[in-house]
């Protein structure tokens, strides 16, 4: 039986994450104070994703499950990459999303929160376009030119005339990219097509983050625990299953030769 290689993983020549750079992930032990707004918000930036960060912002979310640390409890701290925003001039500091997660001794979740870092420029990677900005016009411009070479995407899309968005959310809210398809070709990528989205998959930048510099492709997966989410047409988006697995294999292979050389 020959298997499709779009479906296959090619998880033996994996490269993770350079520290710095999105996907990567850090953790650290903190000790609860007193209940109140104040510990909580020294818990959830105790942990900056470069040394000498300055803290530009922080969202608060409210998970299922999450409640508030007791004193004295001591938490794990899990920390994640999931955006990075270059200046324009080379000595401009780098605006750095991250995600964080406490978690108790038990393994559950306590509290979460997105965080925005000042950081030096020196004390990054540089750009690396296949990442910093996961489903932004630049982005989705990059992975247009991917797919516009490859017959297995132009035959899976042979009968569609419409638009596909990914969308991703952030601290500082949604960006998103829309791909203008017409017989298997694209014909316009930007922020906004003409009449929108024929269907958009919208997750927060965590996942994204997560699916597209893992080790394996979890979309399934992350769809199945609806860490996915599509708007528009979801018949549209049924028929065109293969397409979705070609567009993030495509997302996920850019990344990992970037991150080769």
């Amino acid at each position: 039986m020959r298997i499709d290689p779009v479906f296959l993983d090619g998880s033996d020549a994996y490269q993770p994450p350079v520290p710095g750079t999105v996907g990567a992930g850090g953790s650290g032990s903190c000790k609860a104070g007193a209940p109140g707004p104040g510990t909580r918000f020294e818990l959830l930036t105790a942990h900056p994703p470069v040394a000498g960060a300055r803290l530009a912002g922080l969202a608060w979310r409210t998970a299922a499950g999450s409640r508030e640390a007791t004193e004295g409890e001591v938490l794990q701290s899990k920390t994640t990459i999931t955006g990075r925003h270059f200046g324009v001039g080379p000595g401009d500091d780098v605006l750095v999303d991250q995600h964080v997660r406490l978690i108790d001794g038990a393994g559950d979740l306590v509290d979460e929160a997105v965080t925005a870092w000042q950081a030096a420029r020196s004390e990054l990677p540089g750009p690396e376009k296949t990442t910093d900005e996961i489903a932004s016009p630049e982005w989705g411009a990059l992975l247009a030119g991917r797919l516009a070479a490859d017959p297995a995407f132009a035959s899976s899309t042979a009968t569609f005339d419409g638009s596909i968005g990914l969308v991703s959310r952030g601290s500082d809210g949604t960006t998103g990219v829309e791909f203008r398809i017409y017989r298997g070709s694209i014909i316009e990528t930007g922020r906004k097509t003409l009449d929108g989205p024929t269907y958009a998959i919208e997750a927060d930048a965590l996942t994204w983050a997560e699916l597209i510099t893992g080790r394996y492709d979890d979309y399934v997966r992350f769809a199945a625990r609806s860490r996915f989410t599509v708007r528009g047409s979801g018949f549209q988006y049924l028929r065109l299953s293969k397409t979705t697995r070609i567009m993030i294999w495509h997302a996920r292979t850019m990344r990992q030769e970037a991150r080769n050389g």
